[in-house]
């Protein structure tokens, strides 16, 4: 996905690109089911892991367990703010 963004050379390039703007909408999506579905650990477990294999499979140096502790930490600083 980022190699077909390699040729954009400012930031007003990227910001109008479709291909970017796919994948974060992807992005934010994959984070709000998680989010709202927090209360489903194992639920939001299998999502993240999924989304996590998928990538690894298609980008070689992609590493699911970074992804995964990454994902982890966003949702437990969200649980901890929903909690307040």
């Amino acid at each position: 996905m980022f190699a077909k963004l390699k040729d954009y050379e400012t930031v007003a390039e990227l910001r109008s690109s479709k291909i970017l703007e796919d994948h974060a909408m992807k992005v934010i999506c994959t984070i709000d089911d998680a989010i709202v579905n927090l209360d489903d650990m194992e639920y939001v477990t299998r999502m993240l892991q999924t989304v996590a294999q998928a990538h690894s499979t298609r980008f070689p140096n992609f590493d699911p367990d970074f992804f995964s502790v990454g994902m982890f930490r966003i949702l437990e600083s969200t649980r901890v703010v929903r909690s307040q």
